[in-house]
């Protein structure tokens, strides 16, 4: 018998099918999208949440916050290009998460971070 997801040991890095559907308003993701799970493990697995990135297929402008996976290095991800929009940045609920996808490397993981520190950086002038 296979254990729930609230129940299963869910790793930073690894990306799950989630459920985004309940209570999304204007242009916040809604759906059933793939997610890359972003918290530290010490928090997934003393916490009824988790922290992820949204992923999507759907090219939009470019952006410093965004980070492109790509199928031929994951090839459990079903499209050419996903794009990991770090200012989606959220936290939901491990009952959310269904299916296991799999994991990305330390590398892209580590380069992900970088794209979400531009969501706190402000250009200069704007102050």
């Amino acid at each position: 018998m296979q254990r729930k997801n609230n129940q299963r040991r869910i790793k930073q890095r690894e990306i799950y099918m989630c459920d985004l559907t309940k209570d999304s308003i204007d242009s916040e993701q809604s759906g059933c999208h793939p997610v890359l799970i972003a918290a530290c493990d010490i928090r997934n697995n003393s916490s009824n949440n988790v922290v992820v990135f949204p992923l999507t297929h759907a090219i939009k402008k470019s952006q410093p916050t965004h980070y492109i996976l790509y199928s031929s290095e994951y090839d459990f991800l079903s499209y050419d290009e996903s794009i990991v929009e770090c200012e989606e940045v959220r936290s939901v609920s491990k009952g959310r998460l269904q299916r296991y996808l799999g994991q990305i490397s330390k590398e892209d993981f580590e380069k992900i971070l970088e794209c979400e520190k531009f969501i706190f950086i402000q250009k200069r002038g704007n102050d």
